[in-house]
């Protein structure tokens, strides 16, 4: 019990500097953890380059990040959610299986999140939560920045 309430607090100590004051989009910092601890995702794996991007004339928008797996093994994403998105879906469909000791960037190009922004979530600078399920049965919880959509 007392080991389970260290890691839940090392967790969760650096998610109170990531909601400090001034802290910019562009800062990083560690992933905040979102279920108890019994289910929480090992702190060795980390989000990078969060951003829910909006969406030009009503279409959707694009979650993107970086998922460093530093673990040994292999991981697999298959879902997310987010209460800043109507609808949040994978694209292509279908699970995304992370290598141990590697990264799989989620944007352009590539691997993606497509999101409905709800109408509280659409200002650039605000910051939403999206959490990211896996097929273990773990998930974990991330604040991404929001940005405005790319100049046509």
């Amino acid at each position: 019990m007392i080991r389970a309430v260290a890691t839940l607090l090392a967790v969760l100590a650096p998610a109170a500097a990531d909601a400090a004051p001034g802290a910019t989009p562009e800062a990083e910092s560690p992933p905040i953890c979102t279920a108890d601890s019994p289910t929480a995702v090992p702190a060795a794996l980390l989000l990078t380059d969060r951003r829910l991007q909006t969406g030009a004339d009503g279409e959707p928008g694009r979650v993107g990040f970086t998922l460093v797996n530093q673990t040994g093994n292999k991981v697999v994403l298959i879902g997310a959610a987010s209460p800043g998105c109507d609808g949040l879906a994978m694209q292509p469909p279908g699970p995304v299986t992370i290598p141990g000791h590697r990264s799989v960037v989620f944007g352009p190009g590539g691997h993606g999140l497509a999101c409905r922004l709800s109408a509280s979530a659409r200002t650039p600078g605000e910051r939403v939560l999206v959490t990211l399920r896996f097929q273990d049965g773990r998930h974990l919880g991330a604040l991404f920045s929001v940005v405005g959509a790319p100049a046509p």
